[in-house]
């Protein structure tokens, strides 16, 4: 265990890291210097939820376990650091941001952040410990979901004709469409129906949204926010 006063300094550094590019480098070295710290050029932050164990924590480790518990990993988050995490977790969970330089260390935190909140909504499978290197794509798509909606109204609108299982299946279509652009034989055997009722149903899509799957950036939009509609679909409801 180290002093308290040490780990008073080591709180203040990790609060002042967090603050962004416009502290001084300076500054973070001199609290560094008090706090018994090497700075590292990079650093990974990462989110907790429930308890943590300090004293499980590598002693390069600063944390924050107040309101909001959040760790600073220097360096790049290793499969010993992982492990290291977990047993530290308590039965709680943690989701890990990018490595990046020591600078960015806000940006490290806000997906982090924004990843275990993927988690307790069930976006994202639970684990004790989840990295945002795997999950990125998730990330961007589910970064703003207002200006998801607002991209699911301007490009899907028509399709909020359709109901249940109906409209699930529709999307299911479309998805495929968009992802192999194959015929209707090959989306058929993705789908495990008839072509003839791939057919059909693109006919229906096609009356409900017009020819924007005739446009190439009508198309990227529609795909991002039928992905992002499947992420936050609720566990069990068909669409």
């Amino acid at each position: 265990m180290l002093p308290d006063d040490i780990e008073e300094r080591r709180l203040r550094l990790l609060k002042l890291v967090l603050r962004g590019p416009a502290v001084p480098r300076r500054a973070v070295a001199e609290l560094a210097r008090t706090a018994q710290w090497n700075v590292p050029e990079t650093v990974t932050l990462v989110a907790v939820s429930g308890g943590c164990e300090r004293a499980a924590l590598d002693g390069d480790v600063l944390a924050d376990l107040t309101a909001e518990p959040q760790l600073l990993v220097p360096g790049p988050l290793t499969a010993a650091r992982g492990s290291m995490l977990v047993a530290a977790l308590r039965g709680g969970r943690a989701a890990a941001g990018l490595t990046v330089p020591l600078e960015n260390a806000p940006d490290s935190l806000r997906w982090a952040r924004q990843l275990i909140k993927l988690v307790e909504s069930e976006a994202l499978e639970d684990a004790p410990l989840t990295l945002s290197e795997d999950h990125l794509v998730t990330l961007l798509l589910l970064a703003d979901p207002a200006l998801l909606d607002q991209l699911a109204r301007e490009h899907l609108d028509g399709m909020r004709t359709f109901r249940g299982e109906q409209r699930r299946r529709l999307f299911d279509t479309l998805r495929a469409w968009l992802t192999t652009r194959g015929t209707a034989v090959e989306i058929a055997d993705e789908l495990d129906v008839h072509p003839q009722t791939v057919r059909y149903r693109m006919r229906q899509i096609d009356g409900a949204i017009g020819d924007r799957l005739d446009d190439d950036r009508a198309r990227l939009a529609i795909e991002a926010a039928l992905r992002a509609a499947r992420l936050r679909r609720p566990p069990g409801d068909p669409e």
